[in-house]
């Protein structure tokens, strides 16, 4: 039990012991300690202030990136509105065109229809004029000259196609 026995001498020499201890640290490396830790400290402050600074410009380049990204946003709306309103534009060009073109074609088959019915009628009419002169022929039986004959038949012709262009006639 002798750890347990307090001896007031060894406390004595013990605390002398200490404090030549604490005087030849104070009087050799005791600057040199508190510097180091003035230094550590310093070092940490400037540390801590740096990522303060690093943060702060971190948020403003994320500011900055967000406004660019909003800017490259609204760019593509207006591209994309850009592109909408040309695909419009376009969409009505062709159909205007379309439309033309079928005008077009339209007055040009009604022109053809109209010169197939004048060709119809002047084949018919040439036809009505030989058949005529034929009848008219067998039905006079004489010999009168060939252009009075020609020209009674083209008369004929043309009352009968008056008569059916404008309807039954009675004359």
């Amino acid at each position: 039990m002798a750890l347990l026995r307090v001896d007031p001498g060894l406390i004595i020499w013990l605390w002398i012991t200490f404090g030549i201890i604490l005087l030849i640290l104070r009087l050799t490396v005791w600057g040199k300690i508190t510097g180091g830790l003035d230094k550590r400290s310093q070092k940490i402050a400037s540390d801590l202030e740096s990522a303060r600074l690093a943060g702060e410009k971190a948020s403003a380049v994320l500011a900055e990136y967000d406004q660019k990204i909003r800017e490259g946003k609204a760019e593509a709306a207006l591209i994309i509105e850009a592109a909408r309103n040309e695909a419009s534009r376009l969409r009505e060009s062709i159909l205007l065109q379309s439309q033309a073109e079928a005008r077009e074609v339209m007055e040009r088959t009604a022109q053809e229809i109209v010169r197939a019915q004048e060709d119809a009628e002047r084949a018919l009419r040439g036809q009505v004029v030989s058949l005529s002169f034929a009848i008219a022929d067998s039905i006079l039986k004489r010999e009168t000259g060939n252009a009075d004959n020609r020209a009674f038949v083209e008369e004929f012709a043309d009352k009968l196609i008056a008569a059916g262009s404008g309807g039954p006639s009675r004359n």
